[in-house]
């Protein structure tokens, strides 16, 4: 990744998380005007929904994981996160603990 890339991503994730909403973000992409910075702008923007999506997920199952009636299958099953997932967030929480 080039420093100048580097920097404009930084500079467009932190704008994505000042916006209120979905469509904002999307209607400030629009108007970039250079073809090169609204590509990267747009990848930022995918790669931050993506991680918001996984954190979601690690939110949920670690939710579900604390529920003594739930297995390990039904999680992976709920949360889409592979069962090898699971148990490294498990050993996580634990080394919290």
């Amino acid at each position: 990744m080039s420093e100048p890339y580097s920097a404009y991503s930084e500079e467009v994730y932190l704008y994505i998380f000042k916006m209120d909403s979905r469509k904002a973000i999307l209607d400030r992409v629009d108007k970039i005007k250079d073809p090169t910075q609204r590509q990267l702008s747009m990848s930022v923007v995918h790669q931050s929904r993506q991680e918001g999506r996984q954190e979601e997920k690690l939110s949920i199952a670690k939710n579900l994981l604390s529920k003594p009636h739930l297995d390990m299958q039904t999680v992976a099953q709920t949360t889409g996160l592979s069962e090898e997932e699971l148990i490294k967030l498990q050993q996580e929480g634990e080394e919290k603990s």
